[in-house]
């Protein structure tokens, strides 16, 4: 009888941690396609290539970063999300260190 008691607080433990980090997960891509959003939300006269280096930096991933950017499909014009990221990390010494950035090497 303690062996199931054991194993149903032991399920139930593996569950909570699951969920705690299926909503970690969720929130990151929230977050990441906040940042995407706001970056495509600015004037077109602005500077957006700092914007697309804010969005590049505020994602904790590469896939989050490129399903926020499906969001927007003309963003790039047809370009491949990845690349343009790739570019961005390239170029700009601040993004080395991103989560985005060090996926791409």
């Amino acid at each position: 009888m303690r062996t199931i008691a054991a194993t149903a607080l032991l399920l139930a433990a593996l569950g909570a941690f699951v969920t705690a980090c299926g909503s970690a997960t969720a929130d990151q891509q929230s977050m990441c396609d906040q940042a995407f959003a706001q970056a495509m939300a600015v004037d077109p006269g602005s500077d957006t290539v700092s914007d697309v280096d804010g969005s590049i930096a505020g994602c904790q991933s590469l896939e989050s970063w490129v399903a926020a950017a499906k969001q927007f499909p003309d963003a790039f014009g047809g370009r491949d999300p990845a690349a343009v990221a790739s570019e961005r990390c390239a170029a700009s010494p601040e993004l080395q260190n991103s989560p985005v950035c060090i996926a791409l090497r």
